[in-house]
């Protein structure tokens, strides 16, 4: 059974009928889509091409079945795992994608999944200008548009809008050289047709959880796969000790790395005690009732594995922790939310998995 379109002035006019908060003025070519009158999109722009002026679009369907839509037929096709991207014969491209979550996110974790995409994808370009947002928590949509500059120096333009539909998150966009967009009213009316087309799917139960990644990567240190939608943070408690953690959108799975200079030779037992004692503060709520699990020596005086579990606390987990050069304590770890273990232990899992490290180790 096919879910219902994902109309694109259905979604804007929704965002005027539910925000509260005084909204920043939209561009004018989006202004027709976000009015209390709910005027259909080629009626309030009648200088847009009508259909019958477009060229002429073709319906496909995505390989893995995920969703049909369609697309002008003189357009580059090309197919993801997880979605599509649509190129024009100049800088325009659609394209369309999927993140399945696993369950139905709050309204609260879908717009911190958007707002970690948005951050990995666009808001550290160069001269990165949001122009327009708007976001209707209720239905979880979300459309931002923005500029930037990209690495060859011209300035692009680009709309995504997010939307949940039940366990998955639809992403489409947008995207080219803002010169161009601007110039030619039919990539607006193209888009809008290629947006109105997609037909999701059924609900594939059997989905991977939040395959999309991206590799971080830190220099002469290591480099692993990030979810798609997941936030990286970054703390230096003390100068010498490093904390690197990316949670999920709800904030029910995290999984960690953990450096620490300790300035002179260190034994394992040190670098067993410094994680146990990481793990109670975050993970046990004070209730000191962390059990270990398992524990597996890797590599005698060096490396070490443990699992864990705090039943007050709700949190179990996996950790590895090594000396290195000696003088250096390494943690890699990841944790999840005991009701979502199902969910995201393998989503941590094949993150450490993809763990490369980039130092040099004695």
């Amino acid at each position: 059974m096919k879910h219902p379109k994902l109309f694109l002035f259905t979604l804007i006019f929704s965002f005027m009928l539910t925000c509260n908060s005084a909204p920043m003025s939209p561009p004018a070519r989006l202004r027709a889509l976000d009015n209390e009158q709910g005027y259909a999109f080629k009626e309030a722009l009648p200088d847009l091409p009508s259909t019958a002026d477009l060229p002429t679009l073709k319906t496909y369907q995505h390989p893995a079945e995920l969703f049909s839509y369609q697309a002008p037929v003189h357009w580059r096709v090309e197919n993801s795992a997880s979605g599509v991207a649509v190129y024009s014969p100049n800088s325009v491209a659609f394209s369309a994608f999927v993140i399945h979550t696993g369950y139905r996110l709050s309204s609260l974790s879908f717009l911190n999944l958007a707002a970690n995409v948005e951050a990995v994808n666009y808001s550290r370009q160069t001269q990165y200008e949001q122009l327009y947002r708007r976001e209707d928590q209720p239905q979880r949509s979300l459309l931002i548009e923005k500029t930037f500059i990209d690495p060859q120096g011209v300035k692009r333009l680009v709309t995504t809008i997010y939307r949940q539909m039940n366990q998955s998150v639809y992403v489409v966009e947008i995207t080219g050289e803002q010169a161009e967009i601007l110039a030619d009213s039919e990539y607006l009316a193209l888009f809008q047709e290629f947006n109105d087309s997609i037909q999701a799917q059924a609900e594939n139960s059997n989905a991977p959880t939040y395959a999309q990644a991206w590799t971080f990567s830190e220099p002469n240190d290591f480099s692993l796969d990030v979810p798609l939608g997941w936030k990286m943070s970054v703390e230096n408690p003390v100068p010498n000790i490093t904390h690197i953690q990316f949670d999920s959108p709800d904030h029910n799975a995290n999984f960690e790395r953990v450096f620490w200079d300790y300035g002179q030779e260190v034994r394992l037992k040190v670098a067993a005690q410094y994680a146990l004692e990481l793990i109670k503060e975050q993970y046990t709520k004070d209730a000191d009732d962390l059990k270990i699990t398992s524990e597996i020596i890797l590599e005698s005086g060096k490396k070490e594995r443990i699992t864990w579990v705090s039943r007050f606390g709700g949190y179990s987990g996996v950790m590895f922790f090594e000396i290195r050069n000696q003088n250096q304590i390494f943690i890699l770890s990841q944790t999840w939310n005991r009701l979502f273990e199902d969910i995201y232990a393998p989503v941590t899992g094949l993150a450490l998995e993809s763990f490369t490290s980039l130092a040099a180790v004695k």
